[in-house]
């Protein structure tokens, strides 16, 4: 039994260490920048750090690895949000 506990805990553990925490940016006219921890505005307004404007056809954030500057390396995108990005 302790034998079977203790495969479980190390397989969490590296199951743990394998994850990678992800940091919202967005795209400012071709030049990403970092929005994680900011609050995106509701669609029908409100408070909020930005909006993304629905009706462009370019991507307004996304999420990348933590430690990733998509500047310099974008191929870790994921959860891509459509629209433009609006700096309020």
């Amino acid at each position: 039994m302790a034998a079977l506990i203790a495969a479980g805990s190390a397989t969490a553990k590296n199951v743990i260490r394998k994850s990678t925490a992800m940091e919202r940016w967005a795209n400012n006219n071709g030049t990403w920048v970092n929005v994680n921890g900011q609050i995106q505005q509701p669609p029908l307004g409100g408070s909020g750090d930005y909006r993304c404007d629905a009706n462009e056809e370019t991507i307004c954030t996304a999420e990348f690895p933590e430690g990733t500057n998509p500047n310099q390396d974008a191929s870790g995108i994921s959860n891509a949000v459509d629209g433009e990005y609006v700096d309020l």
